[in-house]
């Protein structure tokens, strides 16, 4: 949490400082900004708890199923305990700051006084009312399968639109065209996410009529948003047992086992190889890493500038360290599984070895499957070169260096079968040590490829071709010595790992 604290002052300090400074703006331009601006934290909060990370299991409506508390009594404390976290303080600063921009004079200062926990209270009930309401309906494996990629397309296509909209705006005034940004602010405004935000700005104006339906309906929105919230709560006080859905049609497939063959670690990387196309965290997780080339393809191909292309270059690299990072927290997810794996008597390198080998293959494949795109994009073999030497290095040591770590460290984790919107309420802070640490790992041992790259990204023809052997060697060398070094301590450590990742 105190990481967190931290992390979110260093990106709400600066935005706030910047919200202020609008109070010496014209309304227009504040009105544009703040409106905007704000508007989007909101469907942040509405969007982001379900994408990023979910409601921490400890505030589950089903944990207080068998407690005499209604639904009535325990809002208020649900509803004050949201403003507790990192998020919360980050909403609070933010609207400290926005109250602060639209003190300009007696009747938009009183209004965004009137408007400030109205806003607040509509980020936090969009949230709760929605994960709520989601948490009771996800109560079959299907939903949550289906919620996922609900989840992660959802993150992907924001992060597109963020890239789209910035470019269009900037071609649209390269041209000489005028765009004109008041009608979208009036949109935004006038929708359920401005009602609140956008009052002061029409105060400002001299329009207290519209500035008066702004409030009344951001009330009115409020109110609703609790009646929704107690009647989704209720309904999860009232149906605290979840996995009880209806049959569903079971499947058969062997392609997996086919591939990784009968043996203990080739069994391993076939349960989790199907598992990142089933369980709603890994589903979110594999979608995230098809948005990262996306994101950096889509910039240069709006500008049309064939050179900016080169970029996409990165893209491989980055999608199988996004898996190996994945790889650290899928061990302290498993739960029961693990155990199993335990008790059977099943040696922890081929546990190592079959995690990397189910855990990577679909990252490998988008790797590859990018290199292929960048070849004919840029139509330069030194260039695909270099990034499939970087791919190599990076995912071997990041593969290596998650089996050792994710071995050596574990803490109470949800079980990665609860779906795609459960949140740790434990182990926070070892987790984020444990994910520094294979960042780290994985830079340090990448490092002779990284140099080579750089060298043959700098004209160097020998440093293209000898960061294939070196990446090769690296990437090997590494992932060999991680799971052997990671199994080995688990054939010791085993009740250990098992009683640390145990939940209260």
């Amino acid at each position: 949490m105190v990481i967190g604290y931290l992390y979110a002052a260093l990106l709400v300090f600066p935005l706030a400082i910047g919200i202020i400074a609008l109070r010496a703006a014209s309304v227009d331009l504040a009105d544009t900004v703040l409106t905007v601006g704000f508007s989007s934290l909101t469907l942040a909060w509405l969007v982001f708890p379900l994408v990023l990370s979910g409601v921490d299991e400890t505030m589950q409506p089903a944990r207080f199923a068998l407690l005499p508390v209604s639904a009535r009594r325990l809002m208020p404390g649900l509803l004050l305990s949201s403003f507790i976290g990192a998020p919360g303080v980050a909403l609070i600063i933010l609207t400290v700051a926005w109250v602060i921009s639209w003190s300009r004079d007696v009747l938009s200062t009183a209004l965004a006084l009137c408007c400030a926990p109205l806003a607040a209270a509509t980020c936090v009930l969009l949230s709760r009312a929605l994960t709520s309401a989601m948490s009771a309906a996800l109560s079959t494996r299907r939903h949550r399968e289906r919620a996922g990629l609900v989840a992660g397309l959802a993150g992907v296509m924001i992060a597109v639109i963020t890239q789209c909209v910035p470019l269009f705006i900037r071609s649209s005034r390269g041209e000489g065209e005028h765009l004109e940004m008041g009608w979208v602010v009036r949109v935004v405004r006038w929708s359920p996410l401005g009602w609140a935000w956008g009052a002061p700005a029409e105060a400002a104006r001299g329009d207290a009529g519209s500035a008066v339906v702004l409030v009344v309906l951001a009330t009115v929105c409020a109110a609703a948003l609790y009646r929704w919230w107690q009647w989704a709560l209720e309904r999860a006080l009232t149906s605290p047992l979840q996995g009880l859905g209806g049959s569903e049609k079971v499947h058969g497939g062997r392609r997996w086992e086919r591939l990784f063959g009968m043996s203990p670690a080739g069994a391993v990387a076939a349960r989790l190889a199907r598992a990142q196309t089933r369980e709603g965290q890994r589903v979110t997780a594999l979608v995230g890493m098809v948005a990262v080339p996306l994101i950096i393809l889509i910039p240069p191909a709006m500008r049309d500038t064939s050179g900016q292309l080169r970029f996409v270059a990165v893209a491989p690299p980055l999608v199988v360290l996004m898996a190996g990072v994945g790889l650290v927290s899928g061990t302290a997810a498993e739960g029961n599984r693990l155990w199993v794996h335990a008790v059977s008597g099943m040696r922890g390198r081929d546990d190592r070895r079959g995690r990397v080998w189910g855990g990577m293959v679909y990252p490998l494949i988008l790797a590859l499957s990018v290199v292929m795109v960048g070849a004919v994009l840029i139509q330069d073999l030194r260039v695909s070169v270099m990034s499939c030497a970087a791919a190599v290095a990076v995912g071997g040591i990041s593969a290596g260096a998650a089996s050792w770590l994710s071995a050596v460290a574990q803490w109470p984790a949800p079980d990665i079968s609860e779906g795609a919107f459960q949140m740790n309420s434990g182990g926070g802070l070892r987790s984020a040590v444990v994910a520094v640490g294979e960042l780290l790992l994985t830079a340090v041992g990448a490092l002779p490829v990284m140099v080579l790259v750089a060298f043959g990204s700098a004209g160097e023809g020998w440093a293209v071709w000898m960061s294939v052997p070196v990446s090769v060697i690296c990437g090997g060398v590494g992932l060999w010595l991680g799971v052997r070094v990671g199994g080995d301590y688990l054939d010791r450590h085993w009740s250990e790992a098992l009683q640390a990742m145990r939940r209260q």
